[in-house]
């Protein structure tokens, strides 16, 4: 009877002196290892970066590696079109507006710098099912514009407003065929885009929308 409850007695002391040494251990450990932990953790930011920068040098190697290629293969040097310089008729973005045109299903915004620039487009030729918006340059001391303003009104299709920018033509069809040209500072040269990139579509979207918006009932 004796022997058991000092036994007991023991057993009590033994685990109440091994959590106490277990607790000290660890607070040691924390003491200890914090320090370590954060030490590792700033070696491994470093040398995440590190990696970064092996990577971006891998790419640009890369890079240099294909247009070395292409200039030993091809015999010449890789120059960048200078749009400024780089000449665009009339005729020729003209042509493409009437390709999309005539593929027109459901909606079309059109934009050209004067309404009379709409005849060569013929619009008033288009399917009656087409919903067309036009935004252009309107002259009321001209009797030619309020002529044809009067001609595209009684279109019931047909929305016009008079734009005043006389920058552009854009031609955007469905909300998936876009057409971009800006007229030069000479007037006779162009800059033209024409994409059917979604991408693409989403960041110029907003300059054919720009004419539409800046222009005013008539």
């Amino acid at each position: 009877m004796i022997e058991n409850k000092i036994t007991n007695q023991l057993e009590t002391i033994l685990n109440d002196f091994l959590n106490k040494l277990k607790t000290k251990m660890d607070e040691i450990l924390a003491t200890t290892a914090e320090p370590k932990i954060s030490e590792l953790q700033n070696r491994l930011e470093i040398m995440s970066m590190e990696l970064n920068k092996a990577d971006v040098e891998i790419e640009r190697l890369n890079l240099e590696n294909e247009l070395l290629k292409e200039r030993v293969e091809g015999g010449l040097g890789i120059d960048v079109l200078h749009f400024s310089k780089f000449k665009i008729t009339k005729s020729e973005f003209i042509k493409t507006m009437w390709e999309i045109l005539d593929n027109t299903q459901h909606n079309v915004m059109i934009v050209v710098p004067f309404i009379s620039d709409l005849e060569v487009l013929e619009v008033f030729k288009m399917s009656s099912s087409v919903n067309i918006r036009i935004a252009c340059s309107i002259d009321p001391a001209s009797e030619e514009h309020l002529e044809l303003l009067k001609k595209y009104t009684n279109i019931n299709q047909i929305k016009i407003r008079n734009y005043p920018g006389e920058d552009r033509y854009i031609i955007l069809r469905d909300g998936e065929d876009l057409l971009f040209v800006a007229v030069g500072e000479d007037k006779s040269t162009y800059l033209m885009l024409h994409t059917k990139d979604t991408a693409h579509l989403a960041i110029f979207n907003s300059l054919a929308m720009d004419a539409w918006l800046r222009s005013r009932e008539f």
